[in-house]
Order: structure tokens, then C-alpha cells, then sequence
């Protein structure tokens, strides 16, 4: 249920949330939830951590530290939220473009899968992205996978389970 290094990176060579082998990479896959946690709150996490790990061993009452941990992560999600927001417009292109990769596999795994069929499907994809949301969330947890991937049956199966795909022949 709770490991007690959750978060010290340092004792291991793969990150346990993305599966990047740090010893190869420098960074996190972009999805993965370390991104997320500033820096100055690291230590004061891992600090908490280990605390409530005690207590669950010493069969404590740690659910005032549980719900610490809880506001901790609220205000992380706020304050990420507000700086965002408070992002220039090209602040937020340039963000955009640092993830053009992730949009153009994205796109291409749509066209694969018989999702964008058409140039009215994919204008239709560039002027209401928000709309294929729940779909962009499915193809990240397999792993932003195209025809060529071991995951693409997986999917492809929900493509097709969801009714996401435009053309049924495909």
C-alpha cells in the first residue's frame, strides 16, 4: 500500500510512477506525476512520507497525516493551476511546442486507428481538441502507442469499444 520511498528517486534506477530508467534519462516522461511536485516540496514530502510509513508499521492513527499529505497536493494542483493561468500567450505556445511531439503522435495514432479519416475530421480535431480529451487520456496509459507498438491492439480495442471511430469499415 505505501512504500517508503516513494519519492527518494535515489534508491532506484527506474521511476517507480513513469518507468523512465534514470540512469539513462535525465528527466521524467512528461506525464509523470514527479513533474508536477516543485522542487522545495520534495524533501518536506519524503519527510511526511516516511512518517506516516511509521505509523502504518507501529499501527498508529495516521490519518491526520494522511490528509496533510492531501492538502499538500491540493495546493500543489492550485498553484500549478495559477501558474499556468498567469502564463503569457507565448508562454503557453511555447509550452505547446515543446509538446508538439506528443500531438503529432497523437494525431498520427488517430488517422491509424480510423478516428481522423478526413480533412474535415482532422479540422474538426484542431478546432475542438477538448473533445477528444478522454481519448488522449486512453492513448497515453498505453503508452502513446502507433501501429507499430505492442500496445496498439489495446488501443485500437478501445477505439473501437468507445466508439470513437468514425468510419466502422476501417
Amino acid at each position: 500500500m505505501f512504500n517508503e520511498n516513494m519519492f527518494n528517486q535515489e534508491d532506484y534506477e527506474v521511476c517507480e510512477f513513469c518507468g523512465v530508467n534514470m540512469d539513462v534519462w535525465d528527466e521524467h516522461r512528461s506525464e509523470c506525476p514527479v513533474n508536477f511536485v516543485s522542487e522545495e516540496n520534495f524533501e518536506y514530502i519524503r519527510k511526511e512520507q516516511d512518517a506516516i510509513y511509521a505509523e502504518l508499521l507501529n499501527g498508529g492513527n495516521f490519518a491526520n497525516m494522511l490528509g496533510t499529505q492531501m492538502l499538500i497536493a491540493i495546493d500543489l494542483l492550485i498553484n500549478s493551476q495559477k501558474k499556468w493561468q498567469n502564463k503569457s500567450l507565448m508562454s503557453k505556445f511555447d509550452e505547446l511546442l515543446n509538446r508538439y511531439s506528443d500531438l503529432t503522435g497523437f494525431t498520427k495514432a488517430l488517422h491509424q486507428s480510423g478516428v481522423l479519416n478526413t480533412a474535415e475530421d482532422v479540422i474538426r480535431f484542431l478546432e475542438d481538441p477538448a473533445e477528444y480529451d478522454e481519448l488522449f487520456s486512453v492513448w497515453m496509459e498505453h503508452g502513446q502507442p502507433d501501429a507499430t507498438t505492442d500496445t496498439w491492439i489495446f488501443f485500437q480495442d478501445s477505439v473501437t469499444s468507445k466508439g470513437w471511430k468514425q468510419d466502422k469499415n476501417l
